[in-house]
């Protein structure tokens, strides 16, 4: 398994509101798979750097997928949303989109693997904002898979330390499911 690395391009963060990360398309290529990605951001632009681990175990048996649509709240309701494969299935995309009504959900694509051991569930270490409920204290959380796996499941953890209050901060963190591959 090979691994390389990439990265979106720096677009307006719109001072931390959910839909600015709609231009951000989280790709890898043929028999590859996210392993890793984290929202970085520089002044008022943000951008994914992400990672995609390389096999022919990782085939081209690809399949779309789409969580539900919902209208933003705390965190744009990034946490209502779980990009899930089905087992012995990766992620080799993810990509938020906004529709009419304020609604938002996140498209994915899910490719086959022909020789997953297995599959965990792995927790990122807690973090917090600073109580403002914004998308970009995301890049506090380095979201990666361990050696020779990759995503089969992304889903964000969200608990407000204050009853969903927006002058209240929040604690987050990533559920992730990652399939070893060879």
């Amino acid at each position: 398994m090979t691994v390389t690395n990439h990265h979106t391009n720096w677009d307006d963060s719109g001072n931390g509101k959910v839909n600015y990360l709609i231009s951000h398309n989280v790709k890898c290529g043929r028999n590859k798979a996210i392993s890793q990605f984290v929202l970085e951001r520089k002044r008022n632009k943000i951008r994914y750097n992400f990672s995609c681990s390389s096999s022919v175990e990782i085939t081209n048996d690809c399949l779309p997928k789409e969580t539900q649509l919902e209208i933003p709240d705390f965190y744009g309701g990034l946490d209502k949303h779980d990009m899930n494969c089905p087992y012995n299935w990766v992620i080799q995309q993810f990509r938020m989109k906004y529709h009419a009504g304020d609604y938002i959900n996140y498209s994915y694509r899910c490719c086959k693997t022909t020789n997953t051991e297995f599959c965990q569930e792995i927790f990122t270490y807690p973090t917090y904002d600073e109580n403002a409920y914004k998308t970009f204290y995301l890049d506090r959380q380095n979201v990666y898979s361990i050696t020779n796996t990759a995503f089969n499941r992304i889903k964000l953890n969200l608990k407000s330390l204050g009853y969903h209050n927006p002058a209240a901060p929040a604690k987050f963190s990533y559920k992730t499911s990652q399939c070893y591959i060879n």
